[in-house]
């Protein structure tokens, strides 16, 4: 008997909740998706007396490593940002921009959606599905929304090296049909190398009455007096980095 039909079998006597989670955790501890196993340093003697526990040593990333803020503003040009010369008065990004690089030849897509995927993959958007908004996702190449496992998000190599990462505000590159509570998820903010997101899944939202998702879940909230803008501004408050036992992170 194959291992398929010794689960078939197995799954007929269970209840589906309990069917789902032990199918997902077989995925999720798949030879495919599991990292390579440490040497056990420890020792195993006759009596746990004897013995000696070890524990295998978690990726950090090296020692003093930046938090990085990636943070994407739509509709917004040179002239809306004062390092750049413009008009509106930007005091703290320009304290940011006096203590690093500025760029002037990012090739814009003037779409919300391809932008910020490009920027994420550092790819140009028809060569990630994205030659259009997710909105608009179509089965061709270029423009399905589909972004190829060989363009991963600069969160997921991050996560790699052992950042935390969190997603805040809008996410707007995943195709329509797949924002569901049943995912799938491969490009919602976990797909993508977050380790939590708070975020509403369009191209906009209502601004005092907004459906956001809180990581898979969705959570919708209704504050008359408060704005969305206002309202991310608080949930930012528990950023991953705010924690001083919370190693560096990427939002």
């Amino acid at each position: 008997m194959n291992i398929l039909e010794q689960v078939r079998r197995l799954l007929r006597f269970m209840v589906p909740g309990l069917a789902l989670m032990l199918l997902t955790m077989g995925y999720a501890v798949s030879p495919a998706n599991a990292e390579p196993a440490q040497e056990f340093k420890g020792k195993i003697a006759k009596s746990f007396e004897e013995s000696q526990e070890w524990w295998p040593e978690p990726v950090r990333p090296p020692e003093g490593a930046p938090n990085v803020i990636i943070f994407l503003l739509d509709d917004v040009g040179f002239a809306q940002v004062g390092s750049f010369g413009g008009l509106i008065e930007t005091p703290n990004i320009d304290r940011l921009a006096a203590n690093g690089l500025r760029y002037n030849n990012f090739h814009t897509t003037a779409l919300c959606s391809p932008s910020r995927a490009t920027l994420m993959a550092g790819r140009n958007p028809h060569s990630i599905g994205l030659g259009s908004h997710a909105l608009t996702a179509m089965g061709f190449p270029g423009y399905n929304a589909v972004i190829p496992p060989s363009a991963k998000s600069v969160a997921n190599y991050l996560q790699e090296a052992g950042y935390i990462n969190y997603a805040l505000g809008k996410w707007d590159h995943t195709p329509l049909y797949e924002v569901s509570q049943v995912g799938p998820f491969d490009r919602w903010p976990s797909g993508e190398g977050f380790n939590h997101a708070y975020t509403f899944m369009a191209a906009d939202v209502h601004q005092f009455i907004p459906v956001m998702w809180n990581d898979h879940t969705p959570s919708p909230i209704g504050r008359p007096t408060i704005s969305t803008g206002t309202w991310l501004i608080g949930r930012s408050n528990g950023l991953p980095g705010t924690n001083p036992s919370s190693g560096p992170a990427v939002s």
